[in-house]
């Protein structure tokens, strides 16, 4: 399921929303954002996707989507009523000599190691941000 954000005076999309809802998501009463983008750092712009897709997504509790730690997107977000969800981490090289910069309020429990190989855990590097769907 998905939408556009166009400019109405130019007629050029400027924005687009897409979830993946599929069963096991609506089970768990989720949806993921496959993609959630606007060309312009505003608010309106998010929220007006939000309010796009809103009243297709009736059967689901939560939508939520990853991004990179940091990024200006990461505030929009919260600012369109997004909460960060958890934190995960991409480490890579030796074990025996990683260190992690882990923002202070991320706490010490890691729910999800994969090892790829024995020099290599991977991790997630990005924030899982959610949203409550009224």
């Amino acid at each position: 399921m998905g939408c556009l954000l166009q400019n109405i005076s130019t007629g050029r999309v400027i924005g687009a929303a897409s979830l993946i809802l599929e069963e096991p998501y609506r089970k768990a009463g989720k949806g993921r954002f496959m993609i959630f983008h606007s060309e312009t750092s505003q608010v309106g712009a998010y929220r007006s996707l939000l309010n796009s897709i809103s009243g297709m997504i009736s059967e689901v509790d939560q939508v939520y989507l990853f991004v990179s730690p940091g990024r200006p997107v990461q505030k929009i977000l919260e600012e369109s009523g997004f909460s960060i969800e958890r934190y995960s981490f991409v480490l890579k090289g030796g074990l025996e000599h990683v260190s992690l910069d882990i923002p202070k309020e991320i706490n010490s429990q890691i729910s999800r190691l994969t090892f790829v190989d024995r020099h290599t855990v991977v991790l997630s590097t990005r924030p899982s941000l959610k949203l409550q769907v009224t």
